[in-house]
C-alpha cells in the first residue's frame, strides 16, 4: 500500500501529468488518511463545492486511515524529534505521515521533500 499527500491530490485534481502517470502505472493499493482530508478542506473556498465533491468521491473509492490516539502520539514524538534537530515539519504533515506509518504504510506519494526527513517513510515523487 502507498499513501498520498494533500499536494499530490491537488495536483491530481489540476490534471498534473506526472501524478496521473504514476497512479496509472501503480499496481499497489492507494490509501488515504483523514488528516489529509482535513488539510485539503481547510484550503478549499466555500464556493468550490465541485472540488469538495471530487474529494468525497476519491475518499469513497479508497481505504481511509482514521486519526487515532496512536497516530497522535507518533506525530508528537516525531515533532519533538524534529524540534531537537531544529527543523520541524508542519503539524499537519507530521499527522499525515504518522497516519500512514502507524498503519504500516511506509511510502507516500508527494513532491514535498520535507517528507524525506521523516524516519521510516519513503517519499515517491512524480
Amino acid at each position: 500500500m502507498m499513501g498520498i499527500d494533500t499536494s499530490a491530490v491537488i495536483d491530481l485534481f489540476h490534471g498534473h501529468e506526472g501524478i496521473g502517470r504514476l497512479l496509472s502505472a501503480c499496481s499497489r493499493d492507494i490509501v488515504l488518511c483523514r488528516a489529509m482530508y482535513l488539510e485539503f478542506v481547510l484550503g478549499v473556498k466555500p464556493v468550490e463545492q465541485h472540488t469538495l465533491e471530487l474529494l468525497d468521491t476519491l475518499f469513497s473509492e479508497h481505504l481511509v486511515l482514521e486519526l487515532t490516539a496512536t497516530v497522535c502520539k507518533l506525530a508528537t514524538a516525531l515533532r519533538w524529534q524534529q524540534q531537537r534537530k531544529g527543523k520541524p515539519s508542519s503539524v499537519m504533515d507530521l499527522v499525515i505521515a504518522s497516519s500512514y506509518l502507524a498503519h504500516g504504510v511506509h511510502e507516500i506519494i508527494s513532491n514535498d521533500k520535507h517528507f524525506d526527513a521523516i524516519p521510516g517513510l519513503k517519499r515517491i515523487g512524480y
